[in-house]
């Protein structure tokens, strides 16, 4: 038997050649021949296949062996051979899944479903979980090495994550118990950290190998033994934090998981606070956060900031941060001044994460960058102000200088960097280009020049004014004199332009806004200062700027737009400086002349030269100025403009001029300009005016959207004049528009589109004209008009979208005007061609709906104007309606025509007044007959069901309103069929036009029934089925409520005592409708039924807390349901409740919070909270008379309530958590707590307690519990909620999130009111002493705040 021989001649045989050989082939062949008998075989053959994987390393990639494990022990994975634990025992089989993962190598493109990577799953399925709880812990270590090796080493995360999950489970089973973790921790740092970070990175996309991973770091990491080597390593500066310097550096990528290591560490020393105390380690938030710090500073790589601010960020506000603790004030100086040298020397997104670790910073302490804040400013300087993290960074700086009254110090810091502004990059632009993004930047722009000005106005100390105008007069006069003097050479004047620019743009801020009427008494240097801005800034320099427009250069037109811009400042200032007294006439004639002759004159002069001349030029120069402006308008581009005008470019100027004379220039250029004049704006607004705006964002503009808000404007409409024109010319260009053959709804002429867009565009301004500047009839012709433009728009393309724009444009003008037309307009529009158009009107594309609703509103009113005229013929009501006549014919049709059919319909019982009327009735029978066999026939689509229900109710309101008998027999077909309709087309809330009509013509139905055609049960049970599938809507409660109030009291007894009952004998998911139901019943109930009211409502109390002790299935919906009940009442109907219903109402409160150890939820349902609070809070405020005398269960809620909030740490174990779940309600889930809205909600409520506010009761006697509040009664049970509060604060497994303590403040403060000190002395007896630390600090903030005063 050289190789094989597969049929030996005894087993004997094949033992001694198979020990002999011991090849695969002959393993498989033994395998496979099922006459070959060997006992215990498959044990034999599979510990063969281990030894040999074990032993030979090249076997790992064979797959006939794994192939041959797999047909071994894979036939039932869920049930392993009983003799394989017993094996694995003796052959350790980790080592080979350690050789495997290290020879692991991504299957190829096609072997996923068949190739050797299958078997290799398959077995170690089934090998593994036995294996692992029998091997050696240093053999295990070795295999976690070896799949963090191979998962930072391989792409194939789908694949190696089976195998890779084992390692990482087996290794944190058997971690806990190992003896000797501190070595564990050291080989981890030194060798193989940098493969688990980038395990992780690599696993981003699979959440449970990333779980997992997370897990194992945490094991190694956070142990006490590793917290205690970490302390060690933070003074001789070796260990982890020089491994992960090294790591990041390579791999800065892996920067973003450092940052959640930093709060697990954290937590983690916060979690072994005490135990390091006692063997006194130095290590500590601060010290960690330090040296994460220098880890980072040390990484050259923008991420590296990028981290620096999420650790930050992490650590929230103080006490989290202590920054005058030495530690932490080391540490935050050292990230300030890295951040400084980042924003001074860096790339714009590097600086942009440095700007946000100031603005950190200065949140939690602003004196660490106070001797910083002139470089800040002017590093910051020409970024744009629409920068959010800037804007951020200034917001904190004024903020801070304001709340300390030294706004006068920053206004000192801003003339600073004024002088000599350093550029982004650190490298000097020529300041003719820099200027722009200088003044439109994060400093020197609107938005935080508004911020100062805001300021200054309000924080300013009188002792303070003085200085500041005396050092910015100082600062403009300089800069002014240096530019226009004389010797100084090109480059200095332009950076003294700079400079100045930025001067007048402080003191634009600054000099308006001071606060002069505070001063006692006048002072002299403020008088002075005022005659220095207006002789010499102003006046003096202007004149010179202006006295030689030929040869101006650049400076001084810049000098020239800063000095306007400060005058016009100064203009809405309290007039301490009366600008008119320094602008003579000779300034005014040299703006004028630099205006009109200066060959070179920059945009942004030109924009203030016109706007100073119109602020104070004579009129006849205001004239000539309004004619420079319309002649501009000609010459000019249509273009978007930002809205600044420094940098603004030729194209913007338009936009810019629109802005001028569209404020409060219009209401001078209507008293002033010629009638050729206003013609021409008139004109010009039209031809400018292209549509409703889209503005493509808030920073640009168009003149179209610029016209478009001066037509939103009431003032421009009061302008009579202008007004009076300008409708003229739009009436003047409508009738010149000429609808050739369109005189009636009969052409069939060709459409000019041209034409239609013209007019259409016409019409879009007519309908933001205020309806009274019409007159009736020019209303009519209108009116008119648009009607015939619509028809002759509908007979060219109906899938175009302009043409389906004109259309909504002119049918919505005239139902705008239906009620204003003339009586000839309406009979136009009501004759038999007009109606014959509207009712079949075509589809459109209308996505908001505006067409239809315009139509159904013109439809309306002609068909009542129609069917009121007395020669109306009736008889031909089908024709001119042009109503369907076969099935086909509603098939066929669109929704729009449904409604239409029906709006004409809904006319006649309206005209008729219930009369009955014979020639109807044939039209009406034969409409319903086509409607009901359609409808039986099921060949109506899904979509037009509502619109053909609406159309059959129509139907049905005229048969019950006109004819004296109604086919009693024909009427409950027509229920049932209704009934079959809901249930056959239940599709959720889409479906709520549908189950509306059905319900609604169930209402006339039941409204009109004169034989009892239809009982008021059938009527409930249609409203239970008709929640039940589409929610709750209030159109439904609201038509509901109009049948109830119909019903005399032993009907509406009837009805109750049916739901309720069926409240107690339904299934569960019937509670929440029929709840609802009742709810409804109870508030629209009819008049003279208050005993019976109040009589079920006190019993369904009863009900609801018999049964929700036995309600266990669909509990959630059940407690939604409930508590919008009890909400109902409380808020609706607080009458109605006695005594023995507020303690029922409290225990079923009780019961929404009740703590319980079963959570399915994995998203905490946080309505029940603000529910079970609204409802709460609604009961105190109107009915405290009764729960003043149900105390107790109210403070037992509000403990329950307040114990809500507990918030997890970190690292827990198992039973910890469950411990935890059972100290809070059934939707609570841990993964998600209780946030800062639920926090808001309770405080509320809870201050709401100490306001004194009247019951709502039937009786008018009045009563002590009027007017009182519950500081008083529930003072003996307020420390009992109060002492929940300080028990989760102190609870070493839970925590309170700033945010929560923040919003539950303004209630803790309320029940430090309600207990007063007898209270407080009795709780602090109780309590812990941590307890009563907590308490103490509670009582500290509720003295600070408490107000002291009199009256």
């Amino acid at each position: 038997m050289s190789t094989l021989d597969v049929r030996p001649s005894s087993p004997e045989t094949f033992l001694r050649t198979f020990r002999t050989l011991s090849n695969i082939e002959h393993a498989s062949a033994a395998w496979a021949n099922q006459d070959l008998y060997i006992p215990s075989k498959p044990q034999l053959i599979t510990s063969w296949a281990l030894t040999h994987l074990l032993k030979h390393g090249s076997a790992i990639r064979d797959e006939r062996i794994w192939s041959l494990l797999d047909s071994i022990l894979s036939s039932n994975p869920s049930f392993p051979p009983p003799w394989l634990p017993a094996l694995l025992y003796k052959i350790p089989t980790v080592p080979i899944l350690t050789s495997l993962l290290r020879s692991f190598d991504p299957p190829t493109e096609g072997l996923d479903s068949n190739g050797p990577f299958i078997p290799y799953k398959r077995v170690m399925d089934v090998i593994l979980p036995i294996a692992f709880p029998k091997t050696r812990f240093d053999t295990i270590l070795d295999c976690l090495w070896a799949s963090l090796e191979t998962i930072s080493g391989s792409n194939d995360m789908k694949n190696i994550e089976s195998l890779a999950l084992y390692p990482l489970k087996g290794f944190r089973n058997t971690f806990s118990a190992h003896s000797n973790k501190a070595k564990v921790y050291s080989e981890f740092v030194e060798a193989h950290m940098d493969t688990w970070l980038l395990s992780i990175s690599k696993a981003k996309d699979r959440p449970a190998l990333k779980q997992a991973l997370w897990e194992v770091g945490d094991d190694i990491l956070l142990s006490i033994e590793a917290i205690k080597i970490l302390s060690q390593s933070l003074d001789d500066g070796h260990g982890y934090f020089a491994q992960l310097q090294s790591i990041c550096s390579i791999n800065p990528q892996l920067l973003d998981l450092t940052v959640t290591l930093f709060q697990k560490q954290i937590n983690a020393v916060r979690l072994h606070r005490s135990t390091l105390e006692a063997v006194k380690l130095q290590i500590s938030p601060a010290r960690l956060f330090t040296f994460y710090s220098k880890t980072f500073m040390a990484i050259d790589d923008g991420l590296a900031l990028l981290a620096q601010l999420k650790i930050l960020q992490s650590l929230g506000m103080p006490p989290e941060i202590d920054v005058h603790n030495t530690d932490w004030s080391l540490a935050l100086r050292s990230n300030l001044e890295w951040c400084i040298l980042a924003i001074t020397s860096s790339a714009p997104n590097v600086s942009d994460t440095a700007i946000n670790i100031l603005a950190v910073l200065g949140r939690l302490e602003y004196t660490l960058l106070l001797p910083h804040v002139v470089t800040i400013l002017r590093a910051v300087a020409t970024i744009p102000s629409g920068n959010i993290s800037c804007s951020s960074l200034l917001e904190i700086v004024i903020a801070y200088h304001s709340k300390t009254r030294t706004l006068d110090q920053f206004c000192d810091n801003l003339i600073d960097v004024a002088k000599s502004p350093l550029y982004h990059g650190g490298t000097p632009f020529p300041p003719i280009q820099i200027i722009p993004s200088l003044l439109n930047g994060c400093v020197f722009g609107v938005n935080t020049l508004e911020l100062l000005s805001e300021g200054i106005s309000q924080f300013l100390t009188p002792g303070q004014i003085t200085p500041v105008l005396r050092k910015l007069v100082s600062a403009l006069e300089q800069s002014s004199l240096n530019i226009l003097q004389n010797g100084a050479n090109y480059q200095d004047i332009d950076q003294l332009a700079l400079s100045s620019a930025c001067f007048f743009r402080i003191a634009t801020s600054v000099v308006p806004y001071l606060p002069i009427s505070r001063l006692q008494f006048p002072v002299q240097d403020t008088k002075s200062s005022a005659e220095i801005i207006g002789s010499q800034i102003i006046r003096s320099n202007l004149q010179q700027c202006f006295r030689s427009p030929a040869e101006s250069t650049w400076s001084s037109q810049n000098l020239a737009i800063s000095i306007l811009q400060f005058t016009s400042s100064l203009q809405e200032s309290d007039k301490w400086i009366n600008i008119d007294n320094y602008l003579d006439e000779g300034i005014l004639i040299g703006a004028e002349t630099t205006l009109i002759t200066a060959s070179s004159l920059s945009i942004e002069l030109e924009i203030e030269l016109v706007n100073l001349l119109l602020s104070h030029a004579l009129p006849e120069v205001k004239i000539r100025v309004f004619q420079h402006i319309l002649d501009r308008f000609a010459d000019l581009p249509d273009r978007e403009w930002n809205g600044k005008l420094s940098g603004m470019s030729f194209s913007g100027l338009k936009c810019a001029y629109w802005c001028l004379i569209s404020g409060r220039k219009i209401s001078l250029f209507a008293s002033l300009g010629t009638p050729k004049q206003l013609r021409q704006f008139s004109m010009e607004v039209i031809a400018t005016f292209k549509d409703t705006p889209v503005i493509k964002s808030s920073e640009f503009v168009t003149a179209s959207a610029i016209i478009y808000q001066l037509f939103k404007n009431a003032t421009f409409w009061e302008l009579k004049t202008l007004q009076g024109i300008l409708v003229e010319e739009l009436l003047s260009r409508i009738n010149n528009c000429e609808l050739q053959g369109y005189e009636n709804f009969e052409s069939n002429a060709v459409s000019n589109a041209t034409t239609l867009e013209e007019l259409g565009r016409y019409y879009k301004i007519l309908m933001m004209v205020p309806h009274e500047n019409f007159q009736s009839g020019i209303i009519s012709n209108l009116a008119q008009k648009a009607i015939i433009s619509d028809y002759a728009a509908s007979r060219l393309s109906s899938t175009s979208p302009l043409i389906a724009e004109l259309r909504i444009v002119f049918r919505t003008f005239v139902s705008r005007h239906l009620t204003d037309g003339s009586s000839s307009f309406r009979n136009f529009i009501s004759s038999t061609s007009a109606l014959g158009f509207l009712c079949t009107s075509t589809v459109i594309d209308d996505p908001q709906g505006l067409f239809g609703k315009a139509t159904l509103a013109i439809v309306e009113v002609a068909a009542t104007v129609f069917l009121q005229k007395e020669i109306a013929p009736l008889v031909t009501l089908n024709d001119v309606f042009r109503l369907p006549v076969t099935i086909l014919d509603i098939v066929e049709s669109s929704n729009l025509q449904l409604e239409c059919w029906a709006s004409c319909l809904f006319a006649v019982p309206r005209v008729t007044k219930g009369k009955h009327i014979s020639e109807i009735e044939s039209v009406v029978d034969d409409l319903l007959g086509i409607l009901l066999e359609a409808l039986q026939s099921h060949s109506i689509e899904r979509v037009l069901l509502p619109a053909v229900l609406q159309l059959l109710r129509a139907v049905i309101g005229v048969q019950m309103t006109i004819l004296p008998d109604v086919d009693g027999t024909k009427i409950k077909r027509l229920s049932t069929l209704l009934l079959t309709i809901g249930k056959d087309n239940r599709g959720g809330q889409e479906d709520l036009p549908l189950y509306l009509e059905i319900f609604l013509i169930q209402v006339d139905i039941w409204r009109f029934r004169s034989n009892r055609i239809m009982d008021s049960s059938v009527l409930v049970a249609l409203y239970v089925v008709a929640i039940s599938e589409i929610r709750f809507d209030d159109r439904l409660d609201e038509q509901f409520g109009i049948a109830i109030r119909s019903m005399d009291a032993q009907e509406y007894e009837n009805t109750l005592k049916l739901v309720m009952d069926a409240t107690h004998s339904e299934s569960q998911s019937k509670v929440p409708p029929l709840l609802h139901a009742f709810s409804v019943l109870l508030r629209y109930a009819p008049e003279g039924t208050f005993l019976v009211t109040k009589i079920y409502s006190s019993q369904i109390f009863d009900i609801l807390l018999t049964e929700t002790s036995v309600w266990n299935g669909e509990t959630i919906c059940i407690k939604r349901a409930i508590l919008r009940h009890i909400l109902s009442i409380s808020q609706d109907k607080p009458a109605l409740l006695q005594h023995k219903d507020v303690g029922n109402i409290l225990t079923l409160l009780v019961q929404m919070v009740q703590p319980s150890s079963d959570h399915p939820f994995d998203q905490t349902q946080a309505d029940i909270f603000h529910e079970t609070v609204k409802a709460t809070g609604a009961l105190i405020r109107n009915r405290k008379d009764f729960v003043f005398r149900a105390l107790p269960h109210l403070a037992y809620l509000l403990r329950l309530l307040m114990s809500a909030f507990g918030a997890t740490r970190a690292n827990l174990g198992l039973k910890q958590r469950r411990a935890i779940l059972g100290t809070l309600p059934p939707w609570v889930s841990l993964s998600e707590p209780l946030g800062a809205q639920e926090a808001a909600a309770l405080a509320r409520l809870l201050t709401n307690m100490i306001t004194k506010t009247p019951s709502r009761s039937r009786s008018h006697t009045s009563s002590k519990f009027d007017t009182q509040s519950f500081l008083k009664p529930f003072g003996k049970h307020a420390s009992s909620v109060l002492a929940s509060y300080i028990e989760l604060a102190t609870r070493q497994t839970c925590f309170i999130s700033r945010q929560v303590r923040f919003e539950l403040a303004p209630g803790i403060h309320a029940l430090c009111a309600m207990s007063g000190e007898r209270g407080r002395d009795a709780l602090m007896a109780s309590l812990t002493p941590e307890g009563r630390a907590v308490l103490k600090s509670l009582w500290e903030a509720y003295e600070k705040q408490r107000y002291t005063g009199q009256g």
